[in-house]
């Protein structure tokens, strides 16, 4: 099996069940969100210290991971993703902000996400979404 350029550290092996990205996306200030039935369900997965060789959809011949392969499957698999800042607080807050800890002020050491920065969550809300979080 040819070596993953992927780092295997905190957060990623990320699934996202994203068929049509730009479509949740609001198109112009005052914009509104569109019916449910036209916008794609969205499920992001992360899990902790797993690289992608590890699933069996993605490469793996032994492992069984069938949830996890129909998600790849029917979804997508960001297998060249990084951690710009692979520890578990930091790497989080820049997943939830899309800006790196020096951008969104969590660092190493803990901190709050500046509240300027919309998060993913917030701007998924605006595009009538309901958002959750569960985990860390």
């Amino acid at each position: 099996m040819a070596r993953s350029t992927v780092r295997p550290a905190a957060c990623f092996a990320a699934l996202l069940s994203l068929a049509a990205a730009p479509a949740w996306l609001p198109t112009a200030a005052g914009s509104q969100p569109q019916p449910a039935a036209r916008r794609p369900n969205v499920l992001l997965v992360i899990t902790d210290d797993q690289r992608p060789d590890t699933v069996h959809a993605l490469g793996n011949p032994i492992i069984h991971t069938p949830t996890l392969d129909r998600l790849a499957r029917e979804g997508t698999a960001f297998t060249r993703a990084i951690a710009p800042c692979p520890l578990c607080v930091p790497s989080r807050a820049e997943i939830m902000s899309g800006c790196d800890r020096f951008r969104n002020g969590v660092s190493a050491s803990g901190g709050r996400i500046d509240p300027a920065i919309t998060l993913w969550a917030d701007a998924m809300r605006r595009a009538g979404y309901h958002a959750w979080y569960v985990g860390k």
